[in-house]
């Protein structure tokens, strides 16, 4: 479902570790912000649902998100299995439920919140870290520069359709960095071959 990435920051991650099966909603304990301190319980009672679990990088997951799940209201925060969740408004994206491309862009390699849950998921996933950024730059060069050359070809030309293929490829949901190429190619559509 998630083509070996992380739900947060879209690294591929199978070939360097194993990657982290996180829980959306913590299980044991809880922190509304980084400095406040841990609540119990967490939520336990979501600890094998489906609908809560993830697979990220150890990055995300254990030096950034651990423990955090931010609510607008935390005192509408769920206690236990007969409190209804519904009623909770997370700060944090749901990669399954919500569309991030709603919260978040990019402006080039940098990630951008449109909203405060964007701004939220940023700063508690640590999507602007440096390495992060550093590795989608390399990957927006080269598709600006992919992007470049498609341009100087006439729109029927042989090379330019396999550019666009390429190109398209890059915004599929499998790879790597998708949501930062689906904001490049919005912002300079495709032409169509002529």
């Amino acid at each position: 479902m998630q083509h070996g990435k992380c739900a947060f920051c879209e690294s591929d991650f199978d070939h360097v570790s194993a990657g982290d099966v996180e829980h959306f909603r913590p299980k044991g304990r809880v922190r509304q912000t980084a400095g406040s301190p841990p609540e119990r319980p967490g939520y336990f009672w979501l600890a094998y649902s489906w609908d809560n679990l993830f697979f990220s990088c150890r990055i995300c997951n254990q030096q950034f998100k651990r423990e955090l799940f931010p609510l607008r209201d935390p005192e509408r925060r769920a206690r236990g299995p007969d409190d209804d969740i519904a009623a909770e408004e997370p700060l944090l994206i749901d990669p399954c439920r919500d569309d991030p491309a709603l919260h978040l862009t990019f402006h080039n390699e940098a990630i951008v919140g449109l909203t405060e849950r964007g701004r939220m998921t940023i700063e508690v996933l640590g999507l602007d870290r440096d390495a992060l950024e550093e590795k989608r730059l390399r990957e927006f060069k080269y598709l600006a520069r992919v992007r470049e050359m498609l341009d100087r070809l006439p729109a029927n030309d042989s090379l330019a359709a396999e550019i666009r293929a390429d190109l398209a490829r890059a915004a599929e949901d499998s790879a790597e960095y998708a949501a930062m190429a689906r904001a490049l190619l919005a912002a300079r559509p495709l032409p169509e071959p002529g």
